[in-house]
Formats: structure tokens, sequence, C-alpha cells
């Protein structure tokens, strides 16, 4: 922090638990729109399937209940959500034969695959819906390993069990329980994990990250494989990349905006490899959606596209670490989140709303709610730990 810096005020942990609450009621209401579906899969009144849903909703809203009994709840959400994991992962892939689920999950998986194989990793066309790739490279390389080795389920089982160690680490038993016990409670987070959403991943890791940048012991060497490690989870998506700079308390300035170089290194060399590809079928085909690039010819999009983005993204990343010297990490955190999973999310809802339709389809093909899982680990950490009020220098 500067000398003269003032000192911050914590924000309430109540006031981020009502957050969380509310945010999760709201990425839930999607489930509403499941009640068709449910109701003929077990022959029960639809007005039934409809109330339980509801209920199953708004159970966020007893997230103080579910502290209280935090032991107890998150054993049972660990147990659930690590049968949910493998559960849910083979009953996505007899849903991708009808033509149903997400792809997120594939996404991963097959890039994976190609890439350990020296393949170009974006082939939509291997991808049972033939969606364009959004996860980066650094995302897939990270989940590599695991995925190959032991398949896509023990590697989520992983990362999550690595996501509770530095928890554990950093905070302690008692928040590690309790947040767990908020995610329990959050029937969004289940149908991710069910649903294979690579969101709910990505905001896990996150948390671990955001653990870290804000504990107070010496880090010594261990600061280089964090540095590394957060250059991979935040190739996530295109505008994650910046992200590693709020680990700025933790590793150093200098090394902050080194995992985002590193970040950027990897967009370089995938670039190179098949520029055409990456910018249509790989992570940045979003420059369709945020920029008037595709409205120029193609030969003028590959060459000015690209230099376009990068050096956007390194002005941003100046300026949040600039603001990482002034505000806690998490409150930058969950700004960029809004902005990036939270903006779209509510805009794809009232696209939804807005089109032709009964209002159950409507909801059941809403996907913000799974966008907004990437929020909610986050919201249920600042929950739990009281932000940091750092000392005048």
């Amino acid at each position: 922090m500067p000398k003269n810096a003032p000192e911050l005020v914590a924000v309430p942990k109540r006031a981020a638990g009502w957050t969380f609450a509310c945010l999760s009621v709201f990425s839930g209401i999607g489930l509403l729109g499941k009640a068709p579906l449910v109701a003929g899969l077990l022959h029960l009144p639809l007005q039934l399937i409809m109330a339980g849903l509801t209920v199953l909703v708004c159970l966020p809203l007893l997230w103080i209940v579910s502290l209280r009994w935090r032991t107890v709840v998150s054993v049972g959400a660990a147990l659930l959500f690590a049968v949910t994991i493998f559960a849910g992962h083979h009953s996505m892939q007899r849903l991708h034969q009808q033509g149903r689920g997400s792809d997120q999950a594939d996404c991963v998986v097959v890039g994976g695959q190609l890439l350990a194989h020296g393949q170009w990793p974006y082939q939509p066309a291997k991808l049972w819906t033939g969606n364009p790739m959004s996860c980066g490279p650094g995302w897939m390389a990270l989940q590599m390993p695991a995925t190959l080795l032991a398949g896509y389920p023990v590697n989520l089982l992983l990362l999550w069990l690595a996501t509770l160690a530095v928890l554990l680490w950093c905070a302690g038993s008692r928040t590690t329980a309790g947040w767990l016990a908020l995610l329990a409670v959050a029937p969004v987070c289940l149908l991710g994990l069910f649903d294979g959403t690579d969101f709910l991943t990505f905001g896990i890791l996150s948390v671990g990250l955001l653990a870290l940048s804000e504990q107070r012991r010496k880090l010594g060497w261990v600061k280089i494989p964090i540095v590394l490690a957060a250059s991979l989870i935040d190739q996530f998506r295109l505008p994650t990349i910046i992200l590693p700079v709020l680990l700025r308390d933790a590793v150093g300035r200098w090394l902050a905006l080194g995992g985002v170089g590193l970040a950027l290194v990897w967009q370089v060399v995938f670039l190179h490899w098949n520029a055409e590809s990456y910018l249509t079928s790989g992570p940045w085909h979003v420059l369709r959606k945020f920029s008037s690039l595709p409205l120029l010819p193609a030969n003028v999009l590959l060459s000015i596209g690209p230099v376009w983005a990068i050096t956007m993204l390194v002005l941003l990343a100046l300026l949040m670490l600039w603001l990482a010297g002034r505000l806690p990490a998490r409150r930058i955190f969950l700004v960029f989140f809004a902005v990036t999973f939270g903006l779209p999310a509510v805009l794809d809802l009232s696209k939804k709303l807005a089109g032709p339709g009964h209002i159950a389809e409507k909801l059941g093909s809403w996907e913000g709610g799974l966008w907004l899982c990437g929020m909610l680990p986050t919201l249920a950490y600042c929950a739990l730990v009281a932000e940091p009020i750092p000392s005048e220098s």
C-alpha cells in the first residue's frame, strides 16, 4: 500500500453473505425452466414439481442456518459434490448422444487430448455441438495431465482438493468448512457440477488465488509456482488473462506482472500457430462480440485484431495493478467478475425473456445461471473472511 494511503474499512460479512444468497437465488431461477422435464421423468404434477424447485431455488436464503451447522453440512456437501462430479459426467455423456447438455467439459477434454498429441486443439468439429471453443490453451494444459491419466471427473476432484488445501492453510478449518457449507445451499453449484461447467471450476480455483493474495505469511520460493499456476488458471477466458496482477501483495509487483506476461506469451504462440482458427474457433472468437472487427476484411482482422486485443489487455493489466496497490484484491475480483460474468448473464436473460415462447422454455434455455457460478465461490469466501485492513507503513 502507498505510505499515505488511508485505511480501508472492512466490508461486513453479513452483507457479503446476503449478496451471496441473493445472487445464488437469481442464478438458480433457470432450474424452474426444468420443471416440465422433471415432471415428465417423475410422472408427477407440474405444479408440485414447480413448488419443489421454487423451494430449492430459495434455499440459499438459509445461509446463516447452514453456517451454524457448518461441520455437518460441509461433510455432507463434500460427499454430495464428489458423487455429483462422477455421476454428472457420466449422465452428461449420455445426454450428449441425445444432442443435449453443456459442451464446456468437452472443450477441456477434447482440446487437451489434441494438444497432448501435438495437434491444433481448437477443432470445434470434434465437439458434438460444433461451437467455438472458448477456453484458453493454458486452461486446457492445466487440466490435461489428470484428465488424460485418470479422466475429467478425477481432474475436477483434484482441483477442488487443491483449493480446499489452500483454504485450510490460509484461513483455517472453520472457514473452509463454512465455505463448503455455503456452496452446499446454492443449488446452481450442484447443477454446475452435474452439467460440467468450467465456470464453477474457475470460480473454485480463483478462491484459492484470492486466499493466497490476502494471507500475510512470507511465501519465499513458493511465489514462483503460484505465479505459474495463476498464469494457467487465468487463461480460462480471454478477459481473465489479466487477473494474475491481483497477486501483487502476495508475490510482488513484478512477479504479478510476470504472470500476465506468461499468459500473453501463450496467446502469442497460439496466434502464431494458427491465427485464423484462434480468432474464429478458439478463445479469441469473443472479439466478434466486443468489437466491430468482424466487419473488417479477413486479412485486416487477422493483422489488427491480435494487436488491438493484446494492447488493451496490457493497459487493463497495468490499471488493475495500480488499483491492486490501493484496494483489496477481493473488491477488484468481484467487480471484474460482475462485469465479465454477471452483466452478460443479465443481458442474456433479458434477451431470452423478450423472445417468443413459454416462460419455462425461456428459463430452461438460459445459460447465465451457470456463468454466475464463477462468482459464487468468491462471494462465499468474502462472507466468511473479514476483509484485511492494511496498516499504514
